[in-house]
């Protein structure tokens, strides 16, 4: 007998669990959150998998939580969805809880999904009327199909409007492709110690096939035990597939974990521990806050949920990646892991912000695991993007070269800009910057095509953009070559009371109150090349500060600063202990020359 699974979804109080009650023909592990009825709540807090029978077919009914507190314990479950039924409360219309528990189904099923409009009896007709065209509505919002069946219904009276539901379900009916041959994985959902049978074990099998005396590994403990027994839905069986349940008596004692993931034992892992990785990147749009790299996430994989510091990049071919202060279309994202995540690799991901309860939609991105990331420095050239902009002061005769003023200063050394790319704008034509002209800081520029006269309008308009790259990693091993930054660095590492820019500044240079606070307000001071002049600023993993020193003796258009990267930083009881490479005399453009 095939199984598909279904979430049951909604916000708090909308019925989910007396729908469940009423549809299911089996209970299994934890159904109907029994600990409710045990401390006299009448809300669910905890994942209760029951099931139902539809001809040849059993569908295991998912019961979920509906407290915005209690949304991880959906994240953990909804990658096994096959399909979602999702109730609505009439009295109360579409609420937070609604909207991201059909946020989620439009991730995972949004061709199989049911709403059920719950406590109609509450509500006047046009009241009822106007909330399915809301939810039509939501449904093309959503992506999710408009032929999902809206089901108006008030569980008070049973029997009444159950058929329906019933029938619905079984136009949705469908055989999910099963990774039966894929290596064995499965999320562990309960755990909990049979009187003289050991330990038990119960989850849904994401891909491949459990056996009794099968060896297992359990994820996050790393620890290795034997299956002593199999059951489905509480019968013995000789082995359970991908898609179905499964309770497993395991060897061995001592306390074990749900929300992980169990996989055959095999040598070397199946499950490395992820610290970083490059993953995709697809914003949801119903996220409303500003996304910028050094934010922290909660990344949830699987049945994981770990906060994470993202970082955008673009990915720019051969090996290297712009780094991005914000995101955009088709981006990339580095995600560093807090504390390590076990999930297999290219998983899928959301990305949220889950303390922002009642703000709005928490889900701010998702995509998959591209791949993990041991060593930044030599698998990640990354960069920064720097421009440079002229304006065309004449075209010379043969129509092929120009000079150009305000690109570059006139004791700003030329001949290390020989030979670049620029781009003429608004024409997108390539030239490259051939030599100085004259003593005034002129440039001649040669195009690789003739200006054609007629699309060029108004000269004034004419700007020539040199775009830069400030490489931050670089990978010998990658044929990237070297980037010429000095590689002299000191490990440093200090602990501060807070992130401030004025406390990192002051405890890493040891300079004074006064002479930080100087520092900063003079504009001498940039994070990831951008002047920060607010004291309260916090710095962040990966940011890179410059703290100006003085111009380069021989060519003022250069700055001598010190470098300082962080890598990493600790919170303990006396603030923050930040680790960071720390460069002197480093040589970069001198940004105090250009503001006066």
């Amino acid at each position: 007998m095939s199984t598909v699974n279904a979430g049951i979804l909604g916000h708090v109080d909308a019925g989910k669990t007396t729908l469940t009650r009423l549809l299911a023909d089996v209970s299994s592990t934890a159904a109907f959150d029994k600990h409710a009825e045990k401390h006299g709540r009448h809300n669910t807090i905890d994942l209760g998998f029951s099931c139902m029978l539809i001809g040849e077919r059993r569908i295991a009914l998912i019961d979920c939580p509906g407290h915005a507190s209690l949304i991880r314990a959906v994240l953990s479950t909804c990658a096994v969805f096959d399909m979602a039924i999702v109730l609505i409360d009439a009295s109360a219309g579409i609420q937070q809880q609604t909207a991201e528990h059909l946020l989620l189904a439009s991730f995972f099923c949004p061709n199989r999904l049911v709403l059920i409009v719950n406590k109609v009896d509450l509500v006047e007709r046009k009241e009822l009327e106007d909330l399915t065209k809301k939810l039509k509505k939501s449904l093309l919002t959503l992506g999710i199909s408009a032929d999902s069946p809206i089901i108006p219904i008030s569980l008070i009276e049973s029997n009444v409007g159950l058929a329906e539901i019933k029938e619905a379900i079984r136009g949705l009916v469908f055989d999910p492709v099963r990774k039966t041959q894929d290596p064995f994985l499965m999320i562990i959902d309960h755990c909990f110690s049979v009187t003289g049978q050991g330990n038990v074990i119960t989850g849904t099998i994401v891909q491949g096939v459990i056996r009794q005396n099968d060896e297992i590994e359990i994820a996050a403990s790393n620890e290795k035990r034997r299956v002593r027994n199999v059951q489905s839905w509480k019968i013995t069986v000789n082995e359970v597939k991908a898609g179905e349940r499964a309770a497993l008596q395991i060897t061995g004692s001592g306390n074990l974990h749900a929300r992980t993931l169990v996989s055959h034992y095999r040598n070397p892992s199946f499950f490395s521990p992820i610290h970083r990785v490059l993953a995709t990147f697809h914003a949801i749009p119903f996220y409303r806050s500003q996304l910028k790299s050094g934010m922290k996430c909660h990344i949830s994989s699987y049945c994981e949920t770990v906060v994470a510091t993202c970082s955008f990049i673009q990915d720019e071919g051969e090996g290297e990646f712009e780094k991005l202060s914000e995101p955009k279309n088709g981006c990339n994202v580095v995600l560093s892991f807090d504390r390590p995540l076990f999930v297999p690799n290219e998983s899928f991901y959301i990305a949220s912000k889950l303390e922002q309860q009642g703000k709005g939609c928490r889900f701010a991105f998702r995509g998959n695991f591209i791949r993990i990331i041991k060593d930044p420095n030599k698998e990640i050239s990354q960069f920064t993007r720097k421009q440079k902009e002229g304006k065309i002061e004449r075209i010379e005769e043969e129509r092929r070269s120009a000079i150009v003023t305000g690109l570059f200063k006139k004791e700003s050394n030329i001949e290390v800009f020989q030979n670049m790319k620029v781009v003429l704008e608004p024409l997108g034509m390539i030239g490259k910057i051939e030599s100085k002209f004259g003593k005034s800081g002129k440039t001649r520029i040669v195009f690789e095509k003739e200006i054609d006269d007629e699309k060029i309008g108004d000269k004034n308009n004419l700007r020539i953009k040199l775009y830069m790259k400030n490489l931050r990693f670089f990978s010998k091993e990658e044929g990237l070559g070297d980037d010429g930054l000095p590689k002299d660095y000191k490990v440093k590492k200090w602990t501060a009371g807070s992130r401030r820019i004025d406390t990192f500044v002051n405890r890493a240079t040891g300079k004074g109150s006064t002479a930080t606070e100087k520092l900063i307000l003079t504009g001498k001071v940039m994070v990831n090349e951008s002047i920060v002049k607010k004291k309260a600023y916090n710095v962040c993993i990966d940011d890179v500060v410059d703290i100006w020193e003085q111009p380069v003796e021989d060519n003022t258009s250069l700055a001598e600063v010190h470098r300082i990267e962080i890598t990493n930083y600790e919170v303990n009881d006396k603030g923050y202990t930040f680790h960071a490479k720390s460069w002197r005399k480093f040589i970069v453009p001198n940004w105090k020359d250009s503001q006066n």
